[in-house]
């Protein structure tokens, strides 16, 4: 296993009002390193991925990835990661071809179109 730290948190605390997201987590997961978040509802393990994401701010504490702090550096740090939200909603109507050329037309870099397969 490598020494490197990919995702570490210190202290990351989020509070909704008087609700707690998450309080004082503290987290260091290595390269090469497997991470599953389990637990019921509630237990904080959205409010930390969009931490992580920078969807949200922390109350207090920092998190970082690939030594990049996530609030400074969200552009630069999103730019290695991907977030499949479980509340997501696409246009019903759309077909997926169209889909993804409109998510393709908002990248700088244009993916280059491959035949499909199935």
């Amino acid at each position: 296993m490598s020494s490197e730290i990919v995702i570490q948190t210190h202290n990351l605390s989020v509070y909704y009002g008087s609700q707690r997201g998450i309080k004082n987590l503290n987290l260091s997961v290595y390269k090469g390193e497997v991470l599953g978040f389990l637990g019921p509802n509630g237990a904080g393990k959205t409010t930390t991925q969009r931490v992580l994401l920078d969807i949200i701010h922390p109350t207090k504490g920092s998190a970082a990835i690939f030594g990049l702090d996530c609030q400074k550096n969200g552009a630069a740090v999103r730019k290695h990661l991907s977030y499949l939200p479980g509340e997501l909603s696409l246009y019903p109507l759309m077909k997926a071809t169209t889909f993804f050329d409109l998510l393709g037309s908002l990248q700088k870099k244009k993916p280059g179109r491959k035949p499909c397969s199935v």
